[in-house]
């Protein structure tokens, strides 16, 4: 297996956060939508978007498992290599 470099990760981790961003902002845009479905009395767009929502919430899961592995793979690369950049790192939560 090949050594991969604190730079690739440092890419790949920017890659996965930026998708993980998107994750979320879909995630919370499903959300919103099936409020106002079920504000309107819509029950059958708010139950496919309740199942739309079931699978992108596994999902956002999955990708923030997938960054913070990368995440510790490139401190691991990283470590004691002076003048790497620090990425910035920022996690959402929604409750």
């Amino acid at each position: 297996m090949g050594f991969i470099t604190a730079d690739r990760l440092s890419g790949q981790l920017a890659h996965e956060q930026a998708l993980l961003d998107l994750l979320e902002t879909e995630l919370k845009r499903i959300v919103e939508e099936g409020d106002s479905c079920k504000a309107k009395g819509r029950p059958e767009a708010s139950s496919d978007l309740e199942r739309q929502l079931q699978l992108l919430e596994a999902r956002v899961e999955e990708q923030h498992a997938l960054v913070e592995d990368i995440e510790y793979k490139y401190f691991e690369a990283s470590e004691g290599q002076s003048g790497l950049p620090s990425p910035f790192f920022k996690f959402k939560t929604f409750a």
